[in-house]
């Protein structure tokens, strides 16, 4: 039991750090246009590597706090962030991180899914197609 406790309390601390970096530190560094979602990255790396619960957990609770501090409906990024938590850590049976294309490659499908996903709930259900914008 203590080590599960352990493990919530570590991801949440790492997930608090994050948020903090991605969302006031990124936005005050002037050559950067944008900034690197640090959630996703993190749901998605520990999602691979400790399996679909941890992923699921860590995507929930990233996903809950980009609702509750910058989206206007609680839930979404959550539904999101726990779906692509959850993926990754079916994908930690299926593929070996013995070399380094694997998890780039896992990290580059979720910020993809993400953004589409994304766009279609956001822009396409408002009669907004403005796919390069």
């Amino acid at each position: 039991m203590g080590y599960k406790v352990r493990n919530f309390s570590i991801i949440f601390v790492i997930l608090l750090i994050a948020v903090v970096i991605q969302f006031s530190l990124f936005v005050k560094i002037p050559f950067m246009k944008y900034s690197p979602n640090l959630l996703l990255i993190i749901t998605a790396v520990l999602g691979y590597a400790g399996g679909k619960n941890t992923g699921m957990l860590t995507g929930f609770f990233a996903g809950l706090m980009i609702d509750v501090f910058y989206c206007p409906v609680i839930g979404y990024n959550a539904l999101i962030f726990l779906c692509i938590g959850l993926v990754c850590g079916y994908l930690n049976r299926l593929f070996y991180a013995n070399n380094l294309f694997t998890p780039l490659m896992i990290l580059m499908l979720c910020d993809l899914g993400y953004d589409l996903i994304y766009f279609f709930v956001w822009h396409v259900l408002q009669s907004r197609f403005d796919f390069g914008h």
